[in-house]
């Protein structure tokens, strides 16, 4: 976690891997300690609204996204992207339009419920009875920008930088052998080292969806921050941990020569 500071308001930035079971409960004592005055979350209101009635939340990350990859094997990569753009375009639907997976309550082998931190935000700033924000861009939209930069990259690039450089899908898929090395697995990248690491993976192989899961997402975020109501003077922040970094940049780009209003908002 770290502080984004600000003269008119103090963000505390919780970063967290979505199925990791560790998470929920770093999330709920780091609120009940901090006592914001409001509690943003890595969600729009769709899947706040899915999360609150233990619906399936899709995890749209960057490590989502590479773990749905890496869980189909090396084979099932290529017979994926040997069908194009539609073959990841449909990929991304999977992921993101909902069905079956760790979400609503469920959860994988050696993993926690998708979205168990995001419960325990809602949870630990009701018992505090502050607002929670929703403060992602809605899913549809993100879907449509990612299937839309699919396109940007041709399909024997795809496949000569997965062929040159795929370390870390390689070591997810390892990863996946057993629970406790996916458990493993997904507690390293609680690291910000390691957050970065898939992040600039991504960035590789599809710079176009990476903008938009991303880069873009971070700054919609900062914005939200950015745009509270002017007595929400403390804030904590739960995103996910690949957010950390872009959030920050955007945070000093965003508030540098910003004055909250004088206006206390509803």
């Amino acid at each position: 976690m770290t502080y984004l500071g600000h003269p008119d308001r103090n963000v505390l930035l919780i970063g967290t891997a979505h199925v990791s079971k560790r998470s929920a409960d770093e999330v709920r004592k780091a609120i009940e300690n901090f006592k914001p005055d409001c509690v943003m979350i890595e969600l729009c209101q769709g899947r706040v609204n899915k999360l609150r009635q233990q619906q399936h939340v899709p995890d749209i990350s960057v490590e989502g996204v590479m773990r749905s990859l890496a869980s189909r094997g090396p084979e099932g990569i290529m017979q994926m992207l040997s069908k194009g753009p539609m073959g990841l375009a449909g990929e991304m639907q999977a992921l993101m339009g909902g069905g079956q997976g760790q979400g609503g309550g469920q959860s994988q082998a050696g993993l926690g419920a998708m979205g168990s931190e995001f419960i325990a935000a809602i949870e630990a700033a009701e018992s505090l009875r502050i607002p929670v924000i929703p403060g992602d861009v809605p899913q549809e939209e993100i879907l449509k920008g990612c299937v839309n930069g699919l396109f940007e990259v041709s399909l024997p690039t795809l496949l000569s930088k997965l062929a040159s450089g795929g370390d870390m899908l390689k070591e997810m898929m390892q990863s996946m052998q057993s629970p406790t090395s996916m458990e493993q697995h997904v507690e390293s990248m609680k690291t910000r080292k390691r957050a970065e690491q898939a992040s600039n993976s991504m960035k590789e192989f599809l710079p176009g969806v990476h903008r938009v899961l991303v880069a873009g997402r971070d700054e919609h975020m900062v914005t939200v921050l950015r745009d509270l109501p002017a007595h929400h003077k403390t804030v904590v922040a739960v995103v996910g941990m690949g957010h950390m970094a872009g959030m920050e940049e955007e945070w000093k780009l965003k508030m540098a020569n910003h004055r909250l209003p004088s206006n206390p908002g509803p």
